[in-house]
C-alpha cells in the first residue's frame, strides 16, 4: 500500500514537471522577434573634415575605417583634394564598393573588401569622405575613410 502511494506521487510529480516544461516552452516559442532595421543614411559635410586633410595625408575620425582606393577616377583640377560623399556595394561585381562624391559622380572604387561589401548590402550606403589627386600626368590616387558601424 505505501508502495503504491509513493508510486503515485512519483507520477503525478513527473506530470507536474511536464506541464510546467511545456508551459515555458511555449512561452519562449511566443515571443515575438523584434526586427532591428539599419540606421539611415547620414552624410557628412565637408566642414567637419577640413582639419583631418593636410594635401599628404588623410585622418580618419572614430567609427571610420581606412581605405586605399584601388582605382581612383579622374577628377577635374578644381575637384581635386578633399570631398564627402557615400559607399554602397556594386551590383555588377562582388566585393566592390564603389565611391562617389555628393554629386554622384564617381571617384572610385574599392575591390576584394567581402565584409564590408556584405554590410552595404544590406544598408545601401556608408557616409565616406576621402581625397584624390593627380599621381603623375596621367595616373590618379585616393584615399576614403568609410563609417561603420
Amino acid at each position: 500500500m505505501k508502495l503504491t502511494i509513493f508510486n503515485i506521487a512519483l507520477i503525478i510529480m513527473a506530470i507536474l514537471v511536464i506541464l510546467w516544461l511545456i508551459k515555458r516552452t511555449r512561452v519562449n516559442k511566443q515571443k515575438e522577434k523584434q526586427y532591428v532595421e539599419p540606421l539611415p543614411f547620414q552624410p557628412i559635410h565637408i566642414e567637419e573634415v577640413k582639419d583631418l586633410y593636410d594635401g599628404t595625408e588623410l585622418i580618419c575620425k572614430t567609427g571610420f575605417l581606412h581605405y586605399q582606393l584601388t582605382m581612383t577616377n579622374a577628377v577635374k583640377e578644381e575637384t581635386e583634394g578633399l570631398f564627402v560623399g557615400s559607399a554602397k556595394a556594386d551590383p555588377n561585381h562582388a566585393a566592390r564598393i564603389l565611391i562617389e562624391d555628393e554629386t554622384n559622380q564617381l571617384r572610385g572604387y574599392i575591390d576584394n573588401q567581402n565584409d564590408l561589401y556584405k554590410k552595404l548590402i544590406s544598408r545601401k550606403k556608408a557616409a565616406v569622405y576621402g581625397f584624390s589627386r593627380k599621381q603623375n600626368d596621367d595616373s590618379f590616387i585616393g584615399e576614403v575613410c568609410v563609417r561603420i558601424r
